[in-house]
């Protein structure tokens, strides 16, 4: 069974230097991102690390309170 750790891990192994693009629902799997784009309704409608996001209102920091309830 893939866990979210493998894949992480995964990420971590490969990123030296390089691009990663990962989609996901999951948002455990790119907390440590140097930077996320939330997309709604086909537009980028914020943009930044982590902390920037959950630091402001936004649909981003919305999503991380549905998902840990």
């Amino acid at each position: 069974m893939i866990t979210v750790k493998i894949v992480l891990d995964a990420f971590d192994s490969i990123k030296n230097g390089k691009i990663i693009v990962v989609i996901s629902h999951d948002l455990e799997t790119i907390t440590n991102s140097d930077n996320i784009y939330v997309l709604k309704d086909q537009q980028i409608i914020e943009e930044g690390t982590h902390e920037q996001l959950i630091d402001q209102p936004s649909l981003y920091k919305n999503y991380l309170t549905i998902n840990n309830n």
